[in-house]
């Protein structure tokens, strides 16, 4: 089940989201009790991942000079204030003070934004993300110990990222 739809049911005690969920959450009637807060700390500090919406030119484009053109306007100030206006806060740090003031319960997700990496380029990513929510789904189901199977998702990650 998806934690936009879990959640806010009190299925699940916390979700990690980002700002594109909380119109999802408000829209409910009622609306669900929430917080907002940042990823916890560990060793390395509180970090969180960035970015998920993704533009694609094929090299053969037809209209390479346009197509370039129309990327560079998404990435403009005009648009990416825009698009924080529904849900869709800019990754561009810059912005941050605009898109808080327009939209205030972005501050956490600004304030998270210093400390964020992108998520690691790798032909096995996808694999290595499905082995790791599978061994923390069964975490979640008590079905195996947290020590058991996080051994288990690094040995599963190592393979998809080296290939075998």
């Amino acid at each position: 089940m998806s934690g936009e739809t879990g959640f806010p049911k009190g299925e699940y005690a916390m979700y990690l989201d980002g700002p594109w969920a909380v119109p999802t959450y408000t829209a409910l009637q009622p609306p669900p009790d929430y917080g907002i807060a940042a990823v916890p700390s560990g060793a390395a500090g509180s970090i969180s991942t960035v970015g998920g919406e993704d533009l694609v030119i094929p090299k053969n484009a037809a209209n390479l000079a346009a197509t370039e053109k129309f990327a560079q306007f998404l990435d403009s100030q005009f648009a990416q204030l825009a698009m924080a206006k529904v849900g869709q806060m800019s990754a561009i740090a810059t912005f941050g003070a605009q898109e808080v003031a327009a939209t205030p319960y972005y501050s956490i997700f600004v304030q998270q934004l210093k400390t964020a990496e992108a998520r690691p380029v790798s032909p096995g990513y996808t694999k290595l993300d499905t082995d790791f929510s599978n061994e923390l789904a069964m975490i979640i189901d008590g079905k195996v110990s947290v020590s058991a199977s996080l051994s288990a998702a690094a040995q599963q990650s190592n393979a998809a990222l080296t290939g075998s």
